[in-house]
């Protein structure tokens, strides 16, 4: 159980990414991007990603939303950027896992992410607190431009 200090720590953190996220603008040029939408919350956001040949990411992202679809695809890009596909991927199951609350907390190695840990109390907050994690996923798979909804999530959420 986190102590009362560490959960307003936490809170800040939310509250100034959300207010002021890394990461945030067009990458240009950018190999590829996805448009990413929460239509129960109003969530968008577009998300830029090169993958370069030793496969690093560099991604940076635009939109609007709450808090915390702001902060987390804030941290979640902080995160990744200089990561290979792999260690992104794996980041990103750590995290969707975490915030599911399918582990704790204390098992996920995921950094600044732990943060959103008590997204989990809340299950109308998963969908805004995994928007960016769906949206840099689906890229990566697949590759190419596309767009993602919160409600293609399914059983990801």
């Amino acid at each position: 159980m986190l102590s009362d200090e560490i959960k307003a720590l936490y809170q800040e953190m939310i509250l100034d990414h959300g207010r002021s996220p890394r990461h945030f603008g067009v990458l240009e040029p950018a190999q590829c991007s996805v448009k990413g939408v929460n239509p129960v919350c109003g969530d968008t956001l577009e998300l830029y990603l090169n993958i370069g040949p030793d496969g690093l990411i560099e991604a940076k992202f635009t939109g609007h939303g709450c808090a915390i679809s702001m902060a987390a695809t804030s941290l979640l890009l902080e995160a990744i950027q200089g990561r290979s596909t792999e260690e992104a991927l794996a980041l990103i199951e750590q995290y969707r896992c975490m915030v599911k609350g399918e582990v704790d907390e204390t098992q996920a190695s995921i950094g600044k992410l732990i943060t959103l840990s008590g997204v989990k109390a809340y299950p109308s907050r998963i969908k805004c607190a995994t928007l960016g994690s769906h949206a840099l996923k689906t890229v990566i798979l697949s590759g190419h431009s596309t767009t993602v909804s919160t409600e293609d999530q399914g059983s990801d959420i």
